[in-house]
C-alpha cells in the first residue's frame, strides 16, 4: 500500500461511496423517469421546511422540460411563486404567477391555504391583467355565523358566572379572628 511518500487504496473505496450516491437528493433521479409529480412533492416538502434553494432547483428542473402537461406545470408555476415570496423575490414571484394565469386564467388561489401576500399578489395581477377578481367567498348558512354563536355562548358563561359569584354570597364564611401560631419545628 505504501510506496515512498504515495499512499495507494484499493478499488473497493469505490463501493464504500455508493450508499452515500444512492442516498443523496439527486434532482435527475425523477426526471429520468419523467414523473415531475414526485420531484414537486419533494419540492413541497423543501418549501414547507424552509429549503427554499432546493425547492427552487427541484421546481425549475420539472419546468425545464417542455412536455409538462398544463396541471403539473400550473402546479410547479403556483410552487415557486409560493417559494419566492417566500424568499421576498417579488419580481420572480410575479413572473412566475403571470406565466400561471396566461396558461390558467381562471387560476384563484385559496386564502384557506395559500399565505396572504401570495393571495394579494394574484390578485393584483389579476388586476393588473385586467382578469376578473376572485369570487367572493359563499355567505354564511342561513342558522347565523360562528361568530354572533361564540358571542352568544360567551355571553352566557359570563352571566352564569355573575349570577355564582352574586348568589353565592349567603354561603361565605366569616373569618377568622386570628390565626393560630404555626407550630415550632425541632432544630
Amino acid at each position: 500500500m505504501f510506496a515512498g511518500n504515495k499512499v495507494y487504496v484499493s478499488g473497493l473505496w469505490f463501493f464504500a461511496l455508493i450508499p452515500l450516491l444512492v442516498s443523496a437528493p439527486n434532482v435527475s433521479q425523477g426526471m429520468e423517469s419523467g414523473d415531475c409529480d414526485a420531484v414537486l412533492a419533494e419540492a413541497e416538502e423543501a418549501y414547507t421546511q424552509g429549503r427554499f434553494d432546493l425547492a427552487i432547483t427541484l421546481i425549475e428542473s420539472c419546468l425545464d422540460r417542455q412536455e409538462l402537461d398544463t396541471e403539473t406545470r400550473s402546479r410547479a408555476l403556483r410552487l415557486i411563486g409560493l417559494t419566492y415570496i417566500a424568499k421576498d423575490l417579488v419580481d420572480d414571484a410575479r413572473s412566475a404567477i403571470r406565466k400561471l394565469l396566461r396558461m390558467v386564467p381562471d387560476y384563484y388561489p385559496d386564502p384557506a391555504q395559500d399565505p396572504p401576500p401570495y393571495v394579494q399578489l394574484v390578485e393584483e395581477i389579476r388586476q393588473e391583467t385586467g382578469l376578473e377578481p376572485a369570487p367572493l367567498l359563499e355567505e354564511a348558512p342561513k342558522g347565523g355565523s360562528w361568530i354572533k354563536k361564540a358571542v352568544i355562548g360567551v355571553g352566557v358563561a359570563v352571566a352564569a358566572v355573575i349570577a355564582f359569584v352574586v348568589g353565592g354570597e349567603d354561603n361565605v364564611e366569616e373569618p377568622c379572628e386570628e390565626l393560630p401560631e404555626p407550630p415550632t419545628t425541632p432544630r
